[in-house]
């Protein structure tokens, strides 16, 4: 059965309603995660996604591709994972762009799919996330919101100190918590392990970060393989 289901997705995907194709990528990965089906039908499944464009079916595929991606994080196979994903996200990466447009459903494709290929080690995301950076450093060029969370998290794990430092001096003058909460993020993903000491030492001072924001810092820091 799940061999006709990989064939009809791959032949013509629309016969399936956008729900039902979740469901079926969310079956065969659960499964596959269970031991009961084997590791190479979701695979073959998710080559489909190539054609697809559906907010629902990518977030459903991105949550177990990201799993499968962290648990060999540590093995050889963990390139040939960022391999498969970049191959498959290509199309949609190039059909949603950088330019923050469209409606609700499309910036939150748009988000999804950007932070999925930067994971994966796109290099024109990473170069055009780090571009966009540069520019906010050095001349205050406006970023979406919907994307700097994805601007502040590259330009810190790519830049140096100084980079980190101008975070931190957004971190202390906005007023705006959003913001505030994707700074806070962002600076835990520096691979400096220096840097990420310090950070942490800084929040047993409440004149440099404040109590409430504790558990921020240390849930950044913490999830950062580095």
């Amino acid at each position: 059965m799940w061999k006709e289901l990989v064939t009809q997705l791959s032949t013509d995907h629309t016969v399936f309603s956008s729900t039902d194709r979740a469901q079926l990528v969310d079956d065969a990965f659960s499964l596959c995660r269970a031991g009961l089906l084997d590791y190479r039908i979701p695979l073959e499944m998710a080559a489909y996604l190539v054609r697809e464009d559906s907010l629902i079916v990518w977030l459903t595929a991105l949550s177990h591709l990201s799993t499968w991606a962290e648990l060999l994080q540590e093995t050889p196979a963990r390139q040939n994972m960022d391999k498969f994903i970049l191959s498959i996200i290509e199309p949609v990466y190039q059909k949603v762009g950088w330019e923050d447009t469209g409606d609700h459903v499309q910036k939150i494709l748009r988000q999804r799919i950007l932070r999925a290929a930067i994971a994966a080690g796109h290099k024109d995301a990473i170069a055009e996330a780090k571009s966009q950076f540069r520019q906010l450093v050095d001349s205050g060029t406006h970023v979406s919101a919907n994307l700097q969370e994805l601007v502040y998290s590259v330009g810190i794990k790519t830049g140096g100190e100084d980079d980190w430092q101008w975070c931190y001096n957004q971190y202390k003058t906005t007023n705006i918590p959003s913001d505030r909460g994707q700074l806070l993020k962002a600076m835990g993903d520096s691979t400096d392990i220096f840097t990420l000491q310090s950070y942490l030492d800084m929040t047993l001072n409440p004149s440099l970060v404040r109590g409430q924001d504790f558990h921020s810092v240390l849930s950044s820091v913490a999830s950062n393989p580095a």
